[in-house]
């Protein structure tokens, strides 16, 4: 690995020999600021065939076999962030290697030079990443691989989910479909058509389409849980813990159903992005309240290994004018097991301006098989008040509400209506 002085030719100002990796990171080397980089190999190739490589910089990178270039990336990338938390995809190319041949490789790239504005902070900074797989290896068929294995076991778990190269800080998934350009719901898919006892273990941050839904038997939404991750997998599908997390956000049917969509990531003038958030407080389940049909699961949904009932549920007014929710719970199944009363508050009468309900209230309740319990849930006017720009204060409108008490934003199970006079809190 050879440093130079950025623009300028002569003699390295700083050489590593014995380099280990085909790749430079952006924050590696403070020394590598400003400078242009060379890195320079042989490789001895043990199969012979077009093999693939990949290459992608922070700045302007060639890629050269033999003194012949074959990759040329001509100026600065366009998501330097993305690049250097791993989310930039490299390009892809092939090369005709003979078996036993020597190669002489060589990456030369730039550093980010700013000029496009994409710079920022790494402004000066290079960095490259060269990938390399043998042909026979790159093109398995590894979809017909599994499928064959779901067929001669008695259950099949699949992982899917995004890496820092799909999802990461700074940067926005490329697609609201599993990534890899369909092939995770192309492998779900044909694996839950072979064995039905599929399960799929999803890691994500965020949202994503389930097309393959229907045809398994259930999906454990895993989210990024960190190093404990393999633990806290194995006890929830072996039934030694039973999972009681509940989705803190909607799934969508499709994008087109999520309420940003149309505003999101907004217009450039004048090279300044602006995003108009046309959905304004209807967002989240606020949104899916009003179009039921286009959602997945719902805020607030969550399965275990038993079942609960929520019933008789019950509002009184205290002496401070706030509220008193009650709601008998019962474990109905056979296991321990957890669940989240849910109560949401909304006035009776629809209106256009104002959302369905809005949560004002939860409880974690644990219980025995068969055990019920009365849950209090206190909610004061301010958690189910809105913002009047007019009188510059938060309302509570006169009228007859209803307090819902649930296990998540569509599963309502009991409802009790309450007349509310007129209140309003000033800032």
């Amino acid at each position: 690995m050879e440093y130079f002085e950025h623009g300028q030719s002569g003699r390295p100002t700083k050489t590593v020999h014995g380099y280990s990796k085909a790749e430079l990171g952006v924050l590696q080397d403070d020394l590598a600021r400003w400078k242009d980089i060379t890195l320079s190999a042989t490789l001895v190739p043990e199969e012979s065939g077009a093999h693939y490589l990949s290459c992608s910089g922070m700045g302007k990178t060639t890629v050269s076999i033999n003194d012949e270039i074959i990759f040329k990336q001509e100026g600065d990338v366009k998501d330097p962030m993305g690049f250097m938390l791993g989310g930039v995809p490299e390009k892809e190319f092939t090369f005709a290697f003979s078996k036993g041949e020597s190669y002489s490789i060589k990456i030369q790239s730039s550093p980010q030079t700013g000029k496009d504005e994409t710079g920022g902070v790494l402004e000066g900074r290079p960095g490259f990443r060269l990938g390399f797989m043998y042909r026979d290896e790159h093109d398995r068929d590894l979809l017909s691989e599994a499928v064959d294995l779901a067929r001669s076991t008695d259950m099949v778990i699949v992982f899917t989910g995004h890496t820092p190269v799909w999802e990461t800080e700074g940067q926005d998934q490329v697609s609201f479909d599993l990534p890899a350009n369909g092939s995770l719901n192309k492998l779900v898919d044909a694996v839950a058509t072979a064995n039905d006892r599929t399960v799929v273990v999803n890691s994500t941050g965020v949202a994503i389409a389930m097309p393959w839904l229907s045809k398994v038997s259930a999906v454990l939404q895993a989210w990024f849980p960190g190093q404990e991750a393999g633990n806290a997998i194995a006890d929830v599908l072996s039934g030694a813990v039973n999972p009681s997390g509940r989705l803190p956000v909607s799934f969508p049917k499709r994008i087109e159903d999520a309420p940003a969509n149309g505003n999101f990531p907004g217009t450039k003038t004048d090279g300044q992005l602006t995003v108009h958030y046309q959905e304004g407080v209807f967002v989240g389940y606020r949104h899916y309240d009003r179009f039921p049909k286009t959602i997945l699961f719902p805020f607030g949904f969550g399965l275990s290994y038993t079942t609960f009932k929520l019933a008789d549920g019950q509002v009184s007014e205290c002496s401070d004018g706030s509220f008193k929710a009650e709601v008998r719970v019962s474990n109905t199944g056979r296991l321990n097991g957890a669940t989240v009363v849910q109560l949401y508050v909304g006035k009776n009468r629809k209106s256009p301006d104002h959302p369905v309900k809005v949560l004002a209230a939860f409880q974690k309740v644990f219980l025995q098989p068969q055990e019920t319990q009365t849950v209090e849930l206190y909610v004061a006017p301010s958690d189910f008040s809105y913002f009047d720009e007019t009188s510059g204060s938060w309302r509570v409108d006169d009228g007859t509400y209803d307090f819902s008490f649930g296990q998540s934003s569509a599963d309502i199970e009991s409802i009790v209506s309450v007349r509310i006079e007129t209140r309003e809190m000033k800032v």
